[in-house]
């Protein structure tokens, strides 16, 4: 029975992750198209909520990519 909740939040973890991942890839396109102009100081600061998200999508890719290793060492110890 443990394996098959186990199962759950993995399969879970997995969709979580690859939500952040996408939202974090499309963030980082956008970063890369704003990087190829050249920003006066109030567009490059207009760029920073940009900048952080990212970096909080990186933080929480991480993150889940942790749980996801985690959850699958349960399930293989058993």
């Amino acid at each position: 029975m443990a394996g098959i909740k186990c199962e759950e939040f993995f399969l879970e973890y997995v969709k979580e992750y690859k939500k952040v991942k996408s939202e974090k890839a499309e963030l980082q396109k956008e970063l890369e198209k704003m990087n190829n102009r050249v920003l006066s100081p109030d567009q490059h600061e207009k760029m920073k909520p940009v900048r952080m998200n990212f970096l909080d999508k990186c933080r929480e890719e991480e993150r889940l990519a942790k749980k996801i290793a985690d959850s699958l060492a349960k399930e293989l110890v058993g």
